[in-house]
Protein backbone atom coordinates (compact mmCIF):
# COMPACT_ATOMS: atom_id res chain seq x y z
CA UNK A 1 0.00 0.00 0.00
CA UNK A 2 1.12 3.75 -0.77
CA UNK A 3 1.21 6.15 2.18
CA UNK A 4 -1.52 7.42 0.32
CA UNK A 5 -3.80 4.59 0.48
CA UNK A 6 -2.75 3.65 3.93
CA UNK A 7 -3.69 7.66 5.82
CA UNK A 8 -7.03 6.63 3.57
CA UNK A 9 -7.66 3.74 5.44
CA UNK A 10 -7.60 5.62 8.78
CA UNK A 11 -10.75 7.49 10.35
CA UNK A 12 -8.89 10.25 11.38
CA UNK A 13 -8.13 11.11 7.89
CA UNK A 14 -10.92 10.45 6.15
CA UNK A 15 -12.51 12.92 4.26
CA UNK A 16 -9.75 15.14 4.52
CA UNK A 17 -8.47 17.03 1.25
CA UNK A 18 -6.28 15.27 -1.05
CA UNK A 19 -3.50 17.82 -0.65
CA UNK A 20 -3.75 18.05 3.21
CA UNK A 21 -2.97 14.13 2.62
CA UNK A 22 -0.10 14.55 0.02
CA UNK A 23 1.76 16.78 2.81
CA UNK A 24 0.92 14.15 5.38
CA UNK A 25 2.59 11.61 3.29
CA UNK A 26 5.47 13.67 1.87
CA UNK A 27 6.50 14.26 5.47
CA UNK A 28 5.71 10.39 6.94
CA UNK A 29 7.74 7.03 5.89
CA UNK A 30 6.58 3.92 5.20
CA UNK A 31 8.59 0.91 7.72
CA UNK A 32 8.12 -2.52 8.42
CA UNK A 33 8.16 -4.19 11.91
CA UNK A 34 8.79 -8.02 12.19
CA UNK A 35 6.76 -9.90 14.32
CA UNK A 36 7.64 -9.27 17.90
CA UNK A 37 9.67 -5.87 16.88
CA UNK A 38 8.86 -3.55 19.16
CA UNK A 39 7.52 -0.17 17.55
CA UNK A 40 7.79 2.00 20.67
CA UNK A 41 8.37 1.33 24.60
CA UNK A 42 5.83 2.54 27.42
CA UNK A 43 7.06 5.50 29.11
CA UNK A 44 9.66 7.12 25.82
CA UNK A 45 9.09 10.49 24.85
CA UNK A 46 6.13 10.33 21.83
CA UNK A 47 7.69 11.67 18.40
CA UNK A 48 5.71 9.80 15.79
CA UNK A 49 2.46 8.48 15.41
CA UNK A 50 1.32 5.59 13.04
CA UNK A 51 -1.03 4.22 11.10
CA UNK A 52 -0.75 0.06 10.49
CA UNK A 53 -0.88 -0.42 6.58
CA UNK A 54 -0.69 -4.65 7.59
CA UNK A 55 -0.57 -7.16 9.95
CA UNK A 56 -1.78 -6.45 13.94
CA UNK A 57 -0.30 -4.71 16.58
CA UNK A 58 -0.36 -5.53 20.04
CA UNK A 59 -0.79 -2.55 23.03
CA UNK A 60 0.45 -3.31 26.24
CA UNK A 61 1.28 -1.61 29.45
CA UNK A 62 3.95 -2.92 32.13
CA UNK A 63 3.00 -4.01 35.31
CA UNK A 64 4.08 -5.56 38.60
CA UNK A 65 3.26 -8.51 39.69
CA UNK A 66 4.78 -10.55 42.57
CA UNK A 67 7.58 -8.87 42.23
CA UNK A 68 8.03 -9.54 37.96
CA UNK A 69 7.02 -6.97 35.50
CA UNK A 70 4.76 -8.27 32.96
CA UNK A 71 3.20 -7.22 30.00
CA UNK A 72 -0.62 -6.46 30.03
CA UNK A 73 -2.54 -6.76 26.50
CA UNK A 74 -4.58 -3.42 26.50
CA UNK A 75 -5.79 -3.63 22.76
CA UNK A 76 -4.80 -5.10 19.65
CA UNK A 77 -4.85 -2.63 16.70
CA UNK A 78 -5.41 -4.04 12.78
CA UNK A 79 -4.92 -2.30 8.67
CA UNK A 80 -6.35 1.38 9.56
CA UNK A 81 -5.99 2.34 12.75
CA UNK A 82 -3.48 4.55 14.39
CA UNK A 83 -0.87 4.27 17.23
CA UNK A 84 1.45 6.89 19.50
CA UNK A 85 -1.06 9.50 19.32
CA UNK A 86 0.33 10.54 22.47
CA UNK A 87 2.87 12.32 19.65
CA UNK A 88 0.22 15.11 19.25
CA UNK A 89 -0.67 16.12 23.15
CA UNK A 90 1.88 17.32 25.99
CA UNK A 91 3.33 15.88 27.41
CA UNK A 92 4.54 13.88 24.63
CA UNK A 93 4.99 10.41 26.41
CA UNK A 94 3.77 6.70 25.36
CA UNK A 95 1.45 5.23 27.51
CA UNK A 96 1.83 1.88 26.15
CA UNK A 97 4.27 -0.23 24.29
CA UNK A 98 3.50 -1.78 20.74
CA UNK A 99 4.90 -4.75 19.56
CA UNK A 100 4.45 -6.33 16.07
CA UNK A 101 2.09 -9.07 16.69
CA UNK A 102 3.21 -10.42 12.90
CA UNK A 103 4.76 -8.42 10.10
CA UNK A 104 3.36 -5.23 9.52
CA UNK A 105 3.36 -2.27 7.53
CA UNK A 106 3.09 1.03 9.52
CA UNK A 107 3.09 4.78 7.78
CA UNK A 108 5.64 6.66 10.62
CA UNK A 109 3.97 10.27 10.74
CA UNK A 110 6.59 12.84 12.64
CA UNK A 111 4.11 14.33 15.53
CA UNK A 112 5.30 17.60 15.46
CA UNK A 113 5.55 17.69 11.91
CA UNK A 114 2.10 17.06 11.99
CA UNK A 115 1.25 19.48 14.47
CA UNK A 116 2.78 21.71 12.59
CA UNK A 117 0.75 21.09 9.34
CA UNK A 118 -2.49 21.34 11.63
CA UNK A 119 -1.60 24.81 12.98
CA UNK A 120 -1.30 26.07 9.51
CA UNK A 121 -4.59 24.34 8.22
CA UNK A 122 -7.10 24.60 10.69
CA UNK A 123 -9.59 22.69 8.58
CA UNK A 124 -6.95 19.79 8.83
CA UNK A 125 -6.12 20.81 12.48
CA UNK A 126 -10.25 20.52 13.37
CA UNK A 127 -11.04 17.10 11.60
CA UNK A 128 -7.90 15.28 13.07
CA UNK A 129 -7.82 17.29 16.46
CA UNK A 130 -11.87 15.75 16.51
CA UNK A 131 -11.36 12.75 15.45
CA UNK A 132 -8.63 12.40 18.08
CA UNK A 133 -10.82 13.22 20.81
CA UNK A 134 -13.19 10.38 19.80
CA UNK A 135 -9.96 7.86 19.95
CA UNK A 136 -8.67 9.38 23.44
CA UNK A 137 -12.54 9.08 24.78
CA UNK A 138 -12.80 5.64 23.53
CA UNK A 139 -9.68 4.74 25.84
CA UNK A 140 -10.81 6.45 28.61
CA UNK A 141 -13.78 4.36 28.72
CA UNK A 142 -11.64 1.14 28.30
CA UNK A 143 -9.90 2.55 30.77
CA UNK A 144 -12.88 3.10 33.24
CA UNK A 145 -14.55 -0.09 32.62
CA UNK A 146 -11.51 -2.13 33.50
CA UNK A 147 -10.28 -0.20 36.83
CA UNK A 148 -14.20 -1.09 37.80
CA UNK A 149 -13.70 -4.75 37.04
CA UNK A 150 -10.79 -4.29 38.75
CA UNK A 151 -12.69 -3.19 41.64
CA UNK A 152 -15.52 -5.63 41.51
CA UNK A 153 -12.85 -8.12 41.66
CA UNK A 154 -10.62 -6.73 44.69
CA UNK A 155 -13.15 -4.56 46.49
CA UNK A 156 -13.18 -5.69 50.39
CA UNK A 157 -16.99 -6.92 51.22
CA UNK A 158 -18.64 -4.39 53.00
Amino acid sequence: MSGKEILLSCSVFKGIEISALEKIEAISDLITAERGEQIFAEGEQATHLYVVGSGSIRLCISILILQSEQEILMEAKQPGELIGWSALFPPYELTMSARADEKCQLLKIPGQELRMLCEQDEHLGFAVMSRMASIISSRLRLMERMFAKELELNAPSI
